[in-house]
């Protein structure tokens, strides 16, 4: 039940994360497979990582995020 909540609200914040780390690292290069590794329950984590590694803001991340799920 816990895991479910939790992409549920993973799901909310960033969309469906199953085929998007590997478009967004051919996006941004620089970008690892750690970097973009999630935990469930540790999104934000994942999140900061990325933006630390783009030198973007956690919103700026997540709207790119959500801007990969219309492809």
């Amino acid at each position: 039940m816990n895991n479910l909540l939790n992409r549920s609200r993973l799901s909310r914040t960033i969309g469906n994360w199953d085929w998007q780390p590997q478009m967004f690292k051919e996006q941004f290069e620089q970008l690892t497979l750690a970097d973009v590794t999630i935990e469930f329950g540790k999104e934000n984590e994942m999140l900061n990582r990325i933006a630390i590694r783009l030198n973007k803001s956690r919103f700026q991340v997540i709207r790119i995020l959500k801007s990969l799920e219309q492809f």
